[in-house]
């Protein structure tokens, strides 16, 4: 091999280790990019919810999927490692020890699969109940008597901010998913304004 050859493979080399360092920044960018979009998102969902758009029955009717929606990650996981759910009573105490403990991470992954919802939804909707939740009562009869189209219609309507909106959504999709089909009750056409009214009779 001569002299030149030696340099040529040298220099190839060189462009390879640079290549590969090129190729973990560009990575390690992306994900703080990311990380940066979904703690944008996150701001905008406190500013949301604490700016106090939503009314009081409209945070009630909301509250009760949420609650039903976190609820139903915490079972999930406890159902996927029974032997550990003494010490996870609580959905904080599953998000807490997942950073510490492998199994736990992997049941919470493959839970938040099972009930069709990902990491921001959780985030999103954990943030709806420390806002909501000292002046919200959980409420299932609410939740069943509105019907799940008129719900749906009335987060398009007053919730303006995507990221909540979104996540919202799939909480009611899991809610109504999970639920026993119910017959229906033949019954005159009313507006979600007089059965969310019936349901809280608490007024601004």
């Amino acid at each position: 091999m001569t002299t030149l050859e030696r340099r040529l493979g040298l220099i190839g080399e060189r462009f390879e280790e640079l290549d590969k360092a090129a190729q973990a920044l560009t990575e390690k960018l992306d994900r703080h990019k990311q990380l940066l979009g979904q703690q944008d998102r996150q701001d905008k969902v406190w500013a949301f919810l604490l700016s106090q758009s939503l009314s009081t029955q409209e945070s009630q009717l909301l509250f009760g999927y949420v609650v039903d929606a976190l609820k139903c990650c915490h079972t999930c996981v406890l159902e996927k490692v029974p032997e550990l759910a003494s010490g996870m009573p609580t959905l904080a105490s599953v998000l807490r020890r997942r950073g510490r403990n492998r199994r736990v991470e992997l049941a919470w992954q493959r839970a938040l699969t099972d009930v069709g919802l990902n990491e921001e939804d959780v985030s999103v909707l954990c943030t709806f109940y420390v806002v909501h939740g000292h002046s919200c009562e959980f409420r299932r009869d609410v939740a069943t008597v509105v019907p799940k189209a008129d719900v749906q219609m009335l987060i398009h309507r007053v919730v303006l901010d995507p990221s909540l909106r979104a996540s919202l959504l799939r909480a009611v999709q899991l809610a109504e998913g999970k639920r026993a089909p119910q017959k229906e009750i033949q019954k005159p056409a009313t507006s979600i304004q007089l059965l969310l009214s019936k349901s809280n009779p608490t007024t601004e």
